[in-house]
């Protein structure tokens, strides 16, 4: 039996390679492509630019004057390819959210202008984060999400009998398929990225639906691992002993503002244990 991996390309990719190694077989059949919207002129850089996924990086329209800004990437993908672009100062925090904005308003200077590049669908979440360490942000959509056409989906809907389970990485993916798999009376597991993924199938029957513990691929993946009948463990050391570092670093600096200046951006807790919000794509 397969797995429908239904994000967009070419992400669908990296989640398939994931998969493969759970002992999964991955079906990749986007449901939801991506295409730029307008984008205004830059007329000042910003002291920082977040791009939240590999789609924002890939539609924006870079300009030289911004290739030494310093670049905060959503997680190690996104960080990689804004690597690529050219970007020269690119951190990531391994896909923690919160520990990403709390990373920039140490190292940002307060009230500092952030240019945050997302999708049309995207959580403003991460956005409020940012506002609430100091930050003026300047959230810009540079593309947005469109469904693919129902007779490109045919070879896939035509044989849902042999796809055991299908992965959502977002909730505009959840509302696109449940028509279909409504009208095919589908009987399965949906693995879903997030609460608001869920939210948009809880009502098809006979569908077990899954929620990732955090709005996440990393965490998604662990999900599906536990359900694999390998009960493998996904190993992501690069990414834990990059947080760490971050971690350590923030916890460092932060016992040296004590001794020195408060830093008004700070936070008054650390709790690196908290949740992440959902920045959902497609």
């Amino acid at each position: 039996m397969s797995v429908w991996i239904t994000r967009s390309a070419p992400d669908n990719l990296r989640t398939a390679r994931e998969l493969r190694a759970l002992g999964q077989m991955p079906l990749m059949v986007p449901i939801l492509t991506t295409v730029p919207r307008y984008q205004p002129p830059i007329t000042s850089p910003p002291d920082g630019i977040v791009f939240t996924s590999v789609h924002a990086v890939r539609h924006f329209a870079r300009h030289d004057q911004l290739a030494s800004v310093p670049v905060f990437a959503a997680s190690g993908p996104v960080a990689k390819a804004a690597s690529l672009a050219g970007y020269v100062n690119v951190t990531s925090t391994g896909g923690d959210d919160a520990m990403l904005s709390d990373l920039m308003g140490h190292v940002l200077p307060r009230e500092a202008r952030v240019l945050l590049l997302c999708g049309d669908s995207t959580s403003p979440i991460a956005a409020d984060r940012l506002l609430a360490q100091g930050c003026r942000v300047a959230r810009q959509a540079i593309y947005k999400s469109v469904s693919i056409q129902d007779h490109a989906l045919t070879p896939v809907t035509e044989a849902l009998d042999r796809v055991s389970a299908i992965i959502l990485h977002s909730r505009s993916g959840a509302e696109r398929i449940v028509p279909l798999l409504r009208r095919a009376e589908w009987r399965g597991s949906l693995w879903c990225i997030s609460e608001q993924a869920a939210h948009a199938c809880s009502d098809l029957p006979h569908v077990t639906v899954h929620t990732a513990a955090r709005p996440s691929e990393g965490s998604l993946l662990d999900m599906i691992a536990q359900a694999s009948p390998a009960k493998q463990k996904r190993q992501s050391p690069v990414r834990e002993l990059n947080a760490a570092i971050l971690m350590s670093a923030l916890q460092s600096h932060r016992s040296s503002q004590r001794l020195t200046a408060r830093n008004d951006n700070a936070p008054d807790i650390w709790r690196p244990d908290d949740d992440d919000p959902d920045p959902t794509a497609a």
